[in-house]
């Protein structure tokens, strides 16, 4: 907000100067107050609007993309084991048995949120590896093909029709700010411009009675 509001202060400084260069030339220009309001909201719309506009739609778009479907990828590197941990037998008893084995595992899922229920959709699929080398030499794998599973709070409220909502909200107040910013802005040139008017009215005075001092001495 500030930001913009120092922006506007100085594209006001560069059409006055503007103004200022062009009345200060042997050929003169007149702008009218029109046309300082016309070239003004020419450059608001350029400088200050277009860059609100472009953090305005950044959030929006960050807010699309939360809806977007999320692909995760988890991958273990060999993990080794070398421990001594109690084991069951086949008859029921439990025997400490040195135990070493390296597992490795690699998953993939896709998320979809659901906007109109707040939940969850996963699809997952992955694959494990056991290698075991104490008390046997042996290896196995897992592999999960498909998995479809669905995420949904019951006793919480739904986040993103919230988030939705606020949203709506914030652009309409970026609406009613970017008028307002519009209005305070010519206000602004419409100040700057009847006080330039005044000291040019109060110049040509001066001038005037300069001209009539120097006709009286002589």
């Amino acid at each position: 907000m500030f930001e913009s509001m120092k922006r506007a202060d100085r594209i006001i400084l560069l059409i006055l100067l503007f103004v200022c260069h062009s009345l200060s030339g042997q050929d003169a220009c007149i702008f009218s107050l029109e046309q300082c309001l016309a070239v003004g909201d020419a450059l608001y719309a350029t400088q200050v609007r277009q860059s609100n506009a472009r953090i305005n739609e950044c959030r929006n778009r960050m807010f699309r993309i939360r809806t977007l479907p999320k692909v995760k990828l988890d991958l273990t590197l060999p993990n080794m084991v070398n421990s001594i941990s109690p084991v069951t037998l086949n008859d029921g008893s439990e025997m400490f048995i040195n135990r070493f084995y390296m597992s490795s595992s690699v998953s993939m899922s896709l998320s979809q949120l659901l906007p109109f229920t707040g939940g969850t959709v996963f699809i997952t699929s992955g694959m494990t590896r056991l290698d075991n080398f104490a008390p046997q030499r042996t290896k196995s794998f897992n592999f999960n093909f498909f998995n479809l599973s669905y995420s949904q709070s019951v006793f919480y409220f739904n986040s993103h029709k919230w988030d939705k909502r606020i949203l709506e909200k914030e652009n309409a107040v970026y609406e009613v700010s970017d008028i307002q910013g519009q209005e305070a802005f010519n206000q602004r040139i419409v100040e700057l411009f009847f006080n330039l008017y005044s000291i040019q009215k109060e110049i040509q005075l001066n001038r005037m009675m300069i001209e009539r001092a120097e006709r009286f001495v002589r």
